[in-house]
């Protein structure tokens, strides 16, 4: 971890740890250390790759149902030029069809590779830094939606959803899913939006 990341980080508080496999079907997967922090601080932007957001419409959440996990981070990779903010937004119309206000920085999610540097996958013409690179987490309120802003996702077979929050928290989690879920909800609870 470079110099200056790791100063920024210290400052943070952390949330979760957790260990994740990308790319399992490439003769080399990519092994990776998932941290996640909370602060309303931004990181160094040059290492952040994607954006996500916790998705809330009264006391429902935008989650992604899958039979051995639900995904509550729905989001994407910044394009050239794009503000965080704009990703996250464009993301959440394009995933889920959402347009969403009330946008506030929750915290980071820290990558760190665990094995060598890999080329890109195939048909991918981007590489993620090496290595460590970040995914910002924002807390936002849905406003509306309309299903003609979906875009059809490779990664995700459906889109997500709006779901009760009492049915996302009884759905199998990842570690940093929870205590991105925990965070946010306490935030909401609080008015500190």
């Amino acid at each position: 971890m470079s110099g200056s990341l790791a100063t920024t980080l210290a400052g943070y508080t952390v949330l979760a740890e957790e260990s994740a496999v990308w790319n399992q079907e490439r003769a080399t997967p990519t092994p990776l250390h998932v941290t996640a922090y909370l602060s309303p601080e931004l990181p160094p932007l040059d290492l952040v790759t994607s954006v996500r957001a916790l998705v809330f419409h009264g006391d429902a959440l935008l989650a992604l149902s899958m039979p051995e996990l639900t995904h509550v981070l729905p989001g994407g990779r910044r394009e050239a030029g794009e503000t965080p903010e704009a990703t996250v937004r464009r993301e959440i119309v394009e995933e889920a069809g959402w347009t969403i206000r009330s946008l506030s920085l929750l915290g980071v999610m820290r990558f760190h590779h665990l094995g060598p540097e890999q080329p890109p996958a195939p048909g991918q013409e981007h590489r993620y830094p090496y290595p460590d690179f970040l995914n910002l987490i924002y807390l936002a309120e849905a406003e509306r939606y309309d299903a003609a802003t979906l875009v059809p996702n490779v990664y995700e077979q459906q889109p997500y959803t709006m779901q009760p929050i009492t049915a996302v928290r009884s759905q199998p989690l990842t570690p940093v899913g929870q205590a991105f879920l925990t965070a946010a909800l306490r935030q909401r609870r609080q008015g500190t939006r």
